[in-house]
């Protein structure tokens, strides 16, 4: 790794006591891509990893600390970005004004985690997903009011959660989201 990532190849981003590695250099990963996808055979489409990965619950919704992640929670970051209630800034996102607006008409309690001591609104990457989720007092808010919305529930009284039926009808109406 360390090879790797003094050539460039990899980058590594340090969220809490975990290290999550991406790609670096776009130039030289391409290069190098390009060089391996001549070498090595098509890989099958599906098999027994796939399978199992597009079939875990974990990796379809789950709580990491007290907000959203996995698929779900991605994809309610994405919508929220994509209707402009989000924008992401580095490595926090900013609430605008639209979506200060949406969240309250949803009932989040914005001013609340406003006035935390937590951050407000941090871009958490998601372990599965390597991608943003929304973190912080907001993220955990939000994840508080899809709850007693009746919009997500608990799937195993842990941290695995699952969209309700009301849910998918008020995530497809509100923001645009196909769910499983």
């Amino acid at each position: 790794m360390a090879r790797l990532l003094d050539g460039g190849l990899l980058g590594v981003e340090r969220e809490g006591r975990h290290r999550y590695y991406r790609l670096g250099d776009p130039e030289q990963v391409v290069g190098l891509l390009a060089t391996l996808a001549a070498l090595a055979p098509a890989p099958p489409a599906s098999g027994p990893v796939a399978r199992a990965l597009e079939a875990s619950p974990i990796r379809r919704g789950r709580t990491c600390y007290n907000h959203l992640a996995g698929i779900l929670g991605v994809s309610i970051t994405d919508a929220l970005v994509r209707h402009e209630w989000l924008a992401l800034e580095g490595r926090t996102f900013e609430l605008t004004v639209a979506g200060e607006a949406g969240l309250v008409e949803l009932g989040v309690d914005v001013a609340t985690a406003r006035r935390t001591r937590a951050t407000f609104a941090r871009a958490c990457l998601d372990w599965s997903e390597r991608r943003y989720h929304l973190a912080g007092a907001l993220g955990a808010s939000l994840c508080t009011r899809l709850f007693q919305l009746g919009w997500i529930e608990r799937a195993d009284g842990g941290r695995i959660t699952q969209v309700t039926a009301a849910g998918r009808r008020a995530l497809r109406r509100r923001l645009g989201l196909e769910l499983w």
